[in-house]
């Protein structure tokens, strides 16, 4: 009788607090005191929001309606329809906002998420932060993707990798492990639509499906501010023999004009050959409309030998002119010496 009475006091006391209650279907210590909440299990957890829901785990709370927290530790789900999935002391404020799981990560943006890692914070309007370590993504539709103390300040920002800050809308920035200084103006955007990238190694693009003996590509070593292509001997075949003095022939009649990209302001000029013309003349590489650095060079350096051989024969018959100019001066000078 005593044990009945102590029951309903708790439970009276219960629905005068938090009105009509929800269900608590296993664990220890567990309240679901919000209208058709639930709690499944673990110890000490609490649904307060109407629709709430705490699947297991130990002191979580599902505060707000419809807000759920599927297991972990410590966790709060402080906002409209947001959950979390596990981890510890996570917390969602934003309406719809999602954490995965991880430690000490806050979703606060509407729909904004966060995917693991730790003490990352989404707070950007469907903002996304991906892992990694005291990530920020805090513009409209940002993210950041794993690496540290990363961060997307505006709107569609997106920051990959270590201690980078994309701070200009539209703008990508990737940065590599090696930086180990204070994070500050030296790894971040400088322009919205732009792409940056940080490797201090330099960077390598492959055009071959894999690496080994027949690879193919581009790559950039560290310090350098040029690229360089993939022209081992080893991997090329089918060697034939040019005609130098053709080459450089048809280099010469080719048109080579001063000109500018639609796509560019009228103002960026630039000189050279265009495509139809080139590839008429040489029937090089795989793009009809397009120049190859590879094709452009080889014809600039074979011309470059045209030109030498033709200087060098031209210097030889210059010396046989200057040879014979001087026999016919001496003989001029006996002629001259004679008459007088």
């Amino acid at each position: 009788m005593k044990t009945q009475i102590k029951f309903s006091i708790v439970t009276l006391i219960l629905l005068l607090t938090y009105g009509e209650a929800g269900d608590v279907f296993a664990g220890t210590a567990n309240v679901a005191s919000g209208n058709d909440a639930a709690v499944v299990g673990g110890f000490a957890n609490h649904a307060r929001g109407v629709y709430s829901f705490v699947g297991g785990g130990n002191h979580n709370d599902a505060v707000s309606h419809n807000s759920s927290i599927l297991g972990g530790s410590n966790n709060k789900s402080s906002a409209t329809n947001s959950t979390i999935g596990g981890g510890s002391k996570n917390q969602t404020m934003g309406d719809a906002s999602t954490i995965t799981g991880g430690r000490k990560n806050q979703a606060t943006g509407l729909e904004s998420v966060v995917s693991g890692g730790s003490n990352n914070h989404a707070s950007g309007k469907r903002s996304l932060v991906i892992g990694g370590h005291q990530n920020s993504a805090l513009g409209k539709y940002s993210a950041v993707i794993h690496g540290y103390t990363s961060f997307a300040t505006q709107e569609d920002s997106l920051a990959i990798g270590d201690r980078v800050i994309s701070q200009h809308r539209g703008a990508v920035v990737i940065g590599d492990s090696n930086y180990k200084g204070h994070l500050n103006t030296s790894r971040m955007t400088g322009e919205v639509d732009r792409f940056y990238a940080f490797f201090d190694r330099g960077y390598t693009l492959f055009t071959s499906s894999h690496r080994g003996p027949n690879e193919t590509g581009i790559y950039i070593n560290h310090g350098e501010s040029a690229w360089n292509t993939v022209s081992d001997k080893n991997k090329k075949e089918n060697y034939e023999e040019v005609d130098k003095q053709k080459v450089l022939d048809k280099l010469i009649a080719m048109p080579m004009e001063k000109w500018n990209y639609k796509a560019q302001d009228d103002k960026v000029k630039h000189i050279g050959p265009y495509a139809q013309d080139f590839n008429k003349a040489y029937g090089l590489g795989d793009g009809k409309l397009s120049i190859s650095t590879i094709d452009s060079d080889g014809i600039a350096l074979t011309s470059i030998q045209a030109l030498a051989e033709r200087n060098k024969h031209l210097s030889e018959k210059n010396k046989a002119l200057e040879s014979k100019v001087n026999s016919l001066e001496l003989r001029f000078s006996k002629l001259e010496k004679e008459l007088l």
